[in-house]
């Protein structure tokens, strides 16, 4: 029987598959490493894309917030201009106020009443002065309730006094200065004369 040496065949075989294989694996490290390097690069690319993306936003944000500074600014000074002009309006209110409640108070105070003295808080006006009866006193809180710019007459107080000896009445009384009653007394005053 003969006798065949395959021993020279197989190790030349596994000389090629050794071979094949590390080829194999060779290709595959390269391939995988060209996967990693595409990896890479795609999420590099990406990232910059989303820098550069947050750096636009910044930039929005950072013009917007200016934008709101300023409106903040704007705001601020229209809150400034409407105080201010609160102000001039309620001074312009009150300095006719006080012409139409002197000028009013002419035509509402009877005779033989002499007023010494006023004194206004807001809209609460206080007056002093001497009488010759208390009647004349009942008259000028009647004449105050008629009037369209003053309501709630009361009499703080009455007592009698001597004044270049004769007998007087030294009385305190509050009323309210009103911008409704005074307006609808207006509108009535001109409706009223249309008529006649």
């Amino acid at each position: 029987m003969m006798r065949i040496n395959l021993l020279p065949y197989r190790e030349e075989n596994r000389r090629i598959r050794r071979q094949q294989f590390y080829s194999f694996l060779g290709v595959v490290a390269v391939i995988g490493a060209g996967l990693i390097v595409l990896a890479y690069l795609g999420l590099d690319y990406k990232v910059q894309q989303q820098s550069e993306r947050n750096d636009f936003l910044s930039r929005e944000i950072a013009k917007l917030d200016g934008q709101i500074a300023e409106v903040t600014a704007l705001k601020q000074e229209i809150q400034r201009l409407v105080g201010r002009k609160d102000i001039i309006e309620s001074l312009q209110d009150d300095r006719s106020e006080t012409i139409l409640m002197l000028s009013e108070m002419v035509r509402r105070v009877p005779g033989g009443i002499y007023l010494t003295g006023f004194k206004q808080t807001n809209k609460d006006v206080e007056i002093n002065g001497y009488t010759q009866s208390s009647s004349r006193v009942s008259t000028l809180m009647e004449n105050i309730e008629n009037s369209p710019w003053m309501e709630g007459a009361y009499l703080i107080q009455i007592k009698a006094v001597i004044v270049n000896n004769r007998p007087m009445g030294n009385f305190s009384l509050r009323f309210r200065l009103v911008k409704e009653k005074a307006a609808k007394g207006t509108d009535g005053a001109v409706a009223g004369g249309g008529q006649q």
